[in-house]
């Protein structure tokens, strides 16, 4: 029951802190009022992101997709043309 109560003081003495504390806290400004800013801001400016959406990416295909094909495709008529082959050389002998 003691740790109960300590805990519990402890936490509102906590609680209260952080509140004192963010009742001093100046609240932000926005962008455009903050001083020392690089690049001036006006609505709709093109060097400014922020105003604009995020144009969503075309999914791009790359190019170990391609040679992954082209191996796999490679490798089927090597092993197909090895079948034959083989198929041939035996019926020639037998």
């Amino acid at each position: 029951m003691d740790n109960e109560f300590y805990l519990l003081f402890a936490l509102e003495k906590f609680l209260l802190q952080i509140d004192i504390l963010m009742k001093n806290k100046k609240l932000l400004k926005s962008r455009e009022e903050r001083t020392h800013n690089v690049v001036p801001i006006e609505p709709y400016d093109n060097t400014s992101y922020g105003y604009r959406a995020e144009q969503p990416k075309r999914a791009e295909t790359g190019f170990g997709f391609y040679l992954s094909i082209a191996i796999i495709t490679f490798l089927t008529i090597f092993f197909f043309s090895i079948y034959e082959f083989a198929i041939e050389t035996w019926q020639r002998l037998k």
